[in-house]
Formats: structure tokens, C-alpha cells, sequence
């Protein structure tokens, strides 16, 4: 992503590729001009706090299934700052019955990819909440994903740490198929149990399935 990479260039942040091996135990068009126009103006990442006095600002990147929301959660529980994931930004969106729901749905209806600029106003929102409750910081969970949307977070913030997370692509297609949700609780499971053998010099990998308690069991669903 070459307006990422500028981003990191600019602003002097810091990037890793980690690649996990083993780890049981751990479109409607785009308005350009709508969205230029968030390059003129802050988000409120930082909230009135001076930049050495702010939390961390890190971005997860990496492909779905790969491990970004249970890291970020993670690490989000830990530090103390927003984790913010676009994908959950848009089932909210589409549940909450809000202003843009119903665009929303007929993207996803018919197939399509959610435009930057919807993404944009999404997260806008979302940081705009969260200065509104005294957090500051956060943790970006798949966003940026576009040049486009790379090159407006270069023109609105800085970011301190950005991380690309890969995993085997037999293991990514497993867990993404595993996946469930709690219809009740909404808590996040995954029913695959992960169990490749090593061959041709390649090592093997295991995870196990992380279950969902008995309560929850018979809720699942399979998420959207």
C-alpha cells in the first residue's frame, strides 16, 4: 500500500510482519471530494491532550481470520485505548437502523464493497464518541484497507506502530469457516480445530477450537 508506506516514511512510524506459525495457547462510488475533505480537518484522535501526553495510536493490518480483533482486544484491554474495528463498525450501523443503514444493507445485498467514504464518516463517529467520553487513542483493527483510505489517515493523524499479521492460508480458511457468534451475549467463538502436519521441510500447526461456554452452546450463529 504505497500511501501507507508514506504514511510510516512521514511520520516515522514503526512497522512489523509477523508471521504466526503455532499459536494455540496464546461499492457505491466514492465521493472524492466528501472525502478529500476530511484532509482539511482533524479527527479527534487525540482529544485535547498534547501528543507526548496521548495514548498509543497502532493500526492491525493482515487478512481476515488472521488474529487482528483478538490482539487488538487484547492489547486494547491491556493499554487502556479504543479498539476500533471497521467491520464491527458496519454491522452496528446496519442493526442500529441509523442514517446510513439502509445504504449500507443494499451494498452488502448486492455484494459490493463499502466505499471509503462511508468507512471514513463510520470511524469518524466512532473516535468522535470516544473523545466525547474522555478516551483518547486507539487501536485500528483492518483499517486502512484502500490507498485511498490510507492516504486520508496519513493527512489526519499520526500512527506510532503499524502491524501486519499472516498466517498459513489452509489455517486462515479453517478459522474463517469456524467462525460463530453467541446469538445472545455476542461474545466471539470458533469451532475449528486447527491440526496441520508438518511435510517438505514446512512445520506443522495446531490450534485449537475455542469453544463457547455450555450457556452459549446452543445460541451460535454463524456471523454475517
Amino acid at each position: 500500500m504505497a500511501g501507507l508506506n508514506r504514511l510510516l516514511r512521514a511520520r516515522g512510524s514503526t512497522i512489523f510482519s509477523i508471521t504466526r506459525s503455532c499459536s494455540s495457547s496464546l461499492n457505491s462510488e466514492i465521493d472524492l471530494r466528501a472525502a478529500s475533505s476530511v484532509n482539511h480537518q482533524r479527527l479527534p484522535l487525540c482529544g485535547e491532550r498534547e501528543p507526548k501526553d496521548r495514548n498509543v495510536q497502532w493500526v492491525f493490518l493482515g487478512c481476515p481470520g488472521v488474529g487482528k480483533g483478538t490482539y487488538a482486544s487484547r492489547l486494547s484491554n491491556l493499554l487502556g485505548v479504543p479498539h476500533i474495528a471497521t467491520g464491527d463498525l458496519v454491522r452496528e450501523e446496519l442493526s442500529s437502523g441509523g442514517p446510513l443503514s439502509s445504504q449500507l444493507a443494499q451494498i452488502v445485498n448486492q455484494g459490493k464493497l463499502v466505499s471509503d467514504e462511508i468507512i471514513i464518516n463510520l470511524l469518524s463517529r466512532s473516535l468522535e464518541a470516544g473523545v466525547a467520553q474522555g478516551k483518547s487513542g486507539f487501536i485500528l483493527d483492518g483499517f486502512p484497507r484502500t490507498i485511498r483510505q490510507a492516504e486520508i489517515l496519513e493527512g489526519v493523524t499520526d500512527i506510532d506502530l503499524v502491524i501486519n499479521l499472516k498466517l498459513r492460508e489452509e489455517a486462515l480458511l479453517a478459522k474463517c469457516l469456524g467462525r460463530r457468534i453467541c446469538s445472545e451475549c455476542g461474545g466471539n467463538y470458533n469451532i475449528a480445530c486447527i491440526d496441520i502436519k508438518s511435510e517438505n521441510g514446512s512445520p506443522g500447526m495446531y490450534m485449537a477450537p475455542l469453544l463457547p461456554p455450555p450457556h452459549c452452546a446452543s445460541k451460535l450463529i454463524i456471523p454475517i
